[in-house]
């Protein structure tokens, strides 16, 4: 029984250890879509006003439409990145607490550990103070989406800034006259659409998987009464 024990936790922590492993590769990968993002951001503001902004009939298609379609999509490989990670984490908890049962009185919790709160006595000069705080900042993640967000939007009020400037309803005059710029219009909205509906599903299932990552292995669940047949 000890062997077959020993065996079970060998390739827990085998496996414990690549998924660490491929869980760092995807932290990484996000890191590489945010500075693609910065990189490509900044590239076609300076091609735009640098070497397009006196051609009317392309200046818009690449700063309204092109490069905020670009960035939205590396928005969504960046978020794919991490629902990946959370994939990870979710499986990681579920090893890290198979690990635990085979040796109780281990402290292997390193998934629980990072959203959990923390407390501590806080030592001053003349005082101190108990201090809860928790481990995770969350805050990146909200500003890099805050970031895919408003980029975009950005970018296509640019590509229509001078007369934006002028008065709204110039703006307006200019799409009813020129179909070029209402097509425009039309598939940015429909592309930034698509991403806000990606952007729903995948916060909404990230937050279910956080939820589960801090509260594994979660409480039995009640038990349903039957009613008795009269």
């Amino acid at each position: 029984m000890q062997d077959e024990a020993k065996q079970k936790l060998d390739i827990l922590l085998a496996e414990y250890k690549q998924l660490r492993q491929e869980c760092y590769d995807t932290i990484k990968r996000q890191d590489v879509f945010l500075t693609a993002t910065i990189t490509f951001g900044g590239t076609v503001f300076v091609i735009s006003y640098y070497f397009l902004s006196a051609r009317a009939d392309i200046f818009p298609l690449f700063m309204g439409l092109l490069g905020p379609s670009t960035i939205l999509f590396i928005g969504t490989c960046w978020l794919n990145a991490v629902f990946q990670q959370k994939r990870y984490d979710m499986y990681l908890r579920e090893i890290e607490v198979c690990v635990t049962n085979l040796l109780p009185g281990i402290p292997f919790q390193w998934e629980k550990y990072l959203g959990a709160e923390h407390a501590f006595e806080h030592k001053k000069a003349k005082r101190s103070k108990n201090v809860s705080f928790s481990s995770q900042f969350r805050l990146g993640a909200e500003i890099c989406l805050g970031m895919y967000l408003t980029v975009p939007l950005f970018m296509y009020t640019a590509a229509y800034f001078d007369t934006l400037t002028v008065s709204f309803s110039e703006y307006l005059r200019l799409l009813r006259d020129k179909a070029f710029h209402v097509a425009i219009l039309i598939m940015f909205l429909l592309v930034y659409c698509a991403f806000l509906a990606t952007v729903i599903l995948y916060i909404g299932k990230i937050s279910f998987m956080q939820a589960y990552i801090s509260g594994f292995p979660a409480a039995p669940a009640a038990k349903v009464k039957k009613r008795k047949k009269r």
